[in-house]
């Protein structure tokens, strides 16, 4: 890559604390390691100077441990604050001696008053709530004119029917409107309910799901009723989004989405190259943008409580080193843009590197300071600071910091990271392996999406297999290793088979879901009341259970790599035994004597494969992303660029 800014040593904002010793109880306690910690405190605003000075050491020998109680208490009183072991000594290396070098000051009350002010400053409206008489949509018994012009409201207001309609009653209209005249309606309607049935299947609501309808009482109502569409403004920007987004990943009702405005196809190739990317880093990293959003996205319901950015930097993984960077990089827009509304992020560094970076929001209540997980909850919480993340990702130089972060954190890293093609051959490094366009793109996806480890660990399997295909069976001679050269010219082959591989894994996924939501019927159906055991056994569900679980097992052998990092073949045989007990339990044989020990046996079976299905349930999402690479405009072929 490029001398850039990717090569450059990252100053942190604060200079690492210098010690040579223990400083506190039981410490050491030289003297300029005593007076170091002392400055830090009160740089931290743990103690002031004032109160600390008759403990300031006035030669170069060590300082007796009982010449510094207000110095050990400041310490454990720090030690409180950052929730760590409050034993009163700072060691050379350990936790106090990271809190010490990466942890914001005290907040002094004027200035936790500025940040409430600040976010007060940013103008919520929230709508939600729907109430209904009688139904509305594709019905002949219903649709009074003031429960249409109100499901017209909020299809609107949640973006399933667009504002220009011109269908709805007019403002004095009394008495019903004929289904006939709502055809969009009912079109907005239909489009909908596919998120009211995920919510249903989530357990989110209850209720009935009667197609184009709404109903006082039902599933589509209460989702209807239940989502809050936030608008957002400050200054002269505007902004709208709302929660409760139906997608596999969703965790959290509440979180929202936001794709975002600026583009990163927007931005010039030099200004990529100047962060370290050549041309066709560029154009792969811009394709795998193309899945995550723009640099203003964010997203804060899935697992990651927030995810921000155009490769969505995530919460506890990409967003807090991003957000440092920024910190470092841009110190008086980090300032204007999120600091002033209480998003810091905590950061030290080491040998030119960030390290430690902890995202850190201060309650707009200015009673408390919270950190990592509870400060991405907090973000995900207040829309007001969702808004302020997503208008801070407007600014060009944000753009520009965003750029680098993905190559420190996710380019680089896998570029140089090295695999061993085979028992025979030593280790390659996979950028010397995988050169065009669409294989950088396949090794910036993976590696965004699962971690460098993981996606190294998943390159290195896929390509063994592509290695082990080609090569010579007993009784012909064995082929001679694989050479980086003869590796290169099968680029294609080995994006060919990080496809299939997680088509396997993706029916794999899906065998075991639509055996998980059979045994789910069948065990609701031996539930009820007066269920007869040899009438839950003729039901359909069954033998769909039984051949998806068939299925799953044959297909756990086609399997090359799985979405975890370990020993990827003793979790495959786990699985590979687990289905094939299954298949074992779901024979029946002999059938249960009563409807109640079905029922335990099918909900045993169903939380068994519960229990294996994680390793392959990002593998559909993930098979659709390489399948977009490689039928994506990059680099006709696979030509390499120059």
């Amino acid at each position: 890559m490029p001398r850039d800014s990717i090569s450059q040593p990252i100053a942190p904002p604060r200079p690492p604390l210098a010690l040579t010793g223990t400083v506190g109880r039981g410490g050491q306690n030289n003297a300029a390691d005593v007076q170091a910690v002392q400055d830090r405190l009160v740089e931290l605003r743990a103690i002031d100077a004032p109160t600390i000075a008759p403990e300031r050491p006035s030669g170069t020998s060590p300082v007796p441990e009982s010449a510094l109680p207000l110095t050990i208490g400041a310490i454990e009183s720090f030690q409180r604050l950052m929730a760590i072991d409050a034993n009163g000594r700072v060691d050379v290396s350990g936790g106090t001696r990271l809190e010490l070098d990466r942890a914001i000051p005290v907040q002094a009350p004027d200035e936790l008053a500025a940040v409430a002010g600040a976010v007060q400053g940013i103008s919520q409206t929230i709508r939600r709530g729907l109430t209904l008489a009688g139904a509305v949509g594709a019905t002949d018994i219903g649709n009074a004119a003031a429960d249409v012009r109100a499901v017209q409201r909020r299809l609107v207001e949640v973006g399933a029917l667009a504002a220009s309609h011109t269908e709805s009653p007019a403002a004095n209209a009394t008495g019903t409107v004929p289904q006939g005249r709502l055809p969009a309606t009912i079109a907005a309607l239909r489009r909908f309910q596919k998120d009211v049935r995920f919510f249903v299947a989530k357990g989110s609501i209850t209720g009935a799901v009667t197609p184009g309808v709404v109903n006082a009482g039902d599933a589509t109502a209460a989702l209807l009723d239940r989502i809050s569409v936030y608008t957002m403004t400050l200054g002269p920007a505007r902004l709208s989004f709302r929660d409760h987004v139906a997608s596999a990943a969703t965790q959290h009702d509440t979180g929202v989405a936001f794709q975002g405005t600026a583009s990163p196809a927007a931005i010039g190739v030099d200004v990529y190259n100047g962060v370290g990317l050549d041309p066709a880093q560029a154009a792969a990293l811009k394709v795998v943008s193309s899945f995550e959003g723009n640099f203003d996205a964010i997203n804060t319901y899935d697992r990651a409580n927030v995810s921000a950015g155009f490769i969505q930097f995530a919460g506890g993984r990409g967003l807090p080193p991003y957000m440092a960077l920024l910190k470092v990089r841009q110190a008086g827009k980090f300032r204007e843009l999120l600091q002033k509304y209480g998003i810091d992020v905590e950061v030290a560094g080491a040998n030119g590197a960030i390290v430690g970076a902890r995202l850190v929001v201060l309650d707009p209540a200015g009673t408390r300071v919270l950190r990592a997980t509870a400060a991405e909850t907090a973000i995900r919480g207040d829309k007001r600071l969702t808004a302020a993340m997503i208008l801070a990702g407007r600014d060009r130089d944000v753009h520009v910091v965003q750029l680098e972060a993905a190559a420190r954190g996710y380019v680089a890293p896998i570029l140089n990271a090295t695999v061993t093609p085979s028992g025979r051959a030593g280790r390659m490094r996979l950028g010397d392996i995988l050169r065009s366009q669409k294989g950088l793109a396949a090794m910036f996806d993976r590696a965004i999406q699962e971690g460098v480890a993981a996606a190294t660990q998943r390159f290195q399997r896929v390509i063994q297999r592509v290695v082990q295909s080609s090569e010579a069976r007993p009784p012909q001679p064995p082929s001679p290793p694989p050479t980086l050269q003869l590796l290169q010219r099968r680029e294609g082959d080995i994006l060919a088979e990080l496809e299939r591989d997680l088509q396997a894994a993706a029916q794999v996924s899906g065998n075991i879901a639509r055996a998980r939501a059979a045994l789910q019927a069948l065990t609701e159906a031996s539930g009820q009341s007066g269920a007869a055991v040899a009438a839950v056994l003729a039901r359909p569900e069954l033998a769909t259970a039984r051949q998806a679980v068939t299925a799953a097992s044959a297909g756990v052998d086609e399997v090359v790599n799985a979405g975890s990092v370990g020993n990827v073949d003793a979790l495959l045989k786990a699985v590979k035994a687990t289905l094939v007990a299954e298949e074992r339990r779901l024979a029946l044989t002999p059938p249960p004597a009563s409807a109640v020990e079905l029922a335990n046996l099918l909900a045993a079976s169903r939380r068994a494969l519960d229990r294996i299905v994680g390793p392959f349930a990002t593998a559909p999402a993930f098979l659709e992303r390489v399948r977009r690479i490689r039928r994506s405009s990059l680099d006709a072929g696979l030509t390499v660029a120059a």
